[in-house]
């Protein structure tokens, strides 16, 4: 059977990703792919478990900042998805 995988090549190719020399190798400027959008991680545990007390004004804050900037909103596994 053929191997029909595609294989790019990369300094990174059988390289371990906490090597210094392979780290300073691909550095390079940061460049902003969405530089006119804020991104809000909003915290499982922190935030959402919380309940309407803590999540209502947040999303009443939020929808107000929608009027003025563009947002990305995100949330996290919580303490569930480090079990």
């Amino acid at each position: 059977m053929a191997d029909e995988r595609h294989h790019l090549k990369s300094l990174l190719m059988r390289e371990s990703l906490v090597d210094r020399d392979v780290v300073r190798a691909t550095e390079g400027p940061v460049v902003r792919m969405l530089p006119d959008v804020h991104v809000i991680k909003i915290g499982g545990a922190s935030i959402m478990d919380r309940g309407r007390e803590l999540l209502l004004p947040l999303a009443h804050a939020l929808g107000q900042q929608l009027a003025t900037d563009r947002l990305i909103l995100a949330t996290g596994g919580g303490a569930r998805s480090r079990n």
